[in-house]
């Protein structure tokens, strides 16, 4: 039987691309494996958008293996944008392990970045990690988490 074998990669649409790779790349420090722009027929046709043209910068985390997030401007036709709330559906977000989850707030807090909660710990009987929720510049969801040292949690 066919079946999934691994995850690829993540997308996010952009508004932006040039201010997107300055709050990924610059602030919270992804690597660019590739800078590509494609239209043409193939895009057409995955996306079913006549005139679609798109760019997008390939980034990876630095100890991330093999998946990618691929941050992706249409150019043509140009994207609807607004954000939904936190608890949307559908809806979707991205997170990000740190080692300094409260240095890395403190950081992105000077920068002006739109945050949903300061960080929070987790009971210790519940897992101990420290975790918060913030938007990027577009709007998408991003949470930053850090390991606890709370006993293991079994997942429903």
């Amino acid at each position: 039987m066919a079946k999934l074998i691994a995850i690829d990669h993540v997308a996010l649409m952009v508004s932006d691309l040039a201010r997107a790779y300055r709050f990924y790349h610059d602030l919270l420090g992804l690597d660019v494996e590739a800078h590509v722009a494609h239209g043409g027929w193939a895009v057409e046709t995955m996306t079913q958008l006549p005139g679609a043209d798109i760019v997008e910068y390939r980034m990876k985390a630095p100890k991330t293996l093999g998946v990618t997030l691929d941050l992706i401007e249409f150019t043509a036709p140009k994207s609807p944008v607004g954000r939904h709330p936190i608890h949307h559906v559908p809806g979707a977000h991205l997170c990000f392990a740190v080692d300094d989850l409260q240095g890395v707030y403190d950081r992105l807090v000077t920068e002006g970045v739109e945050f949903v909660t300061p960080p929070i710990k987790w009971p210790v009987e519940q897992g101990g990690w420290r975790v918060l929720f913030f938007y990027e510049p577009d709007g998408n969801l991003l949470e930053l988490t850090e390991e606890g040292h709370g006993v293991n949690v079994e997942h429903v």
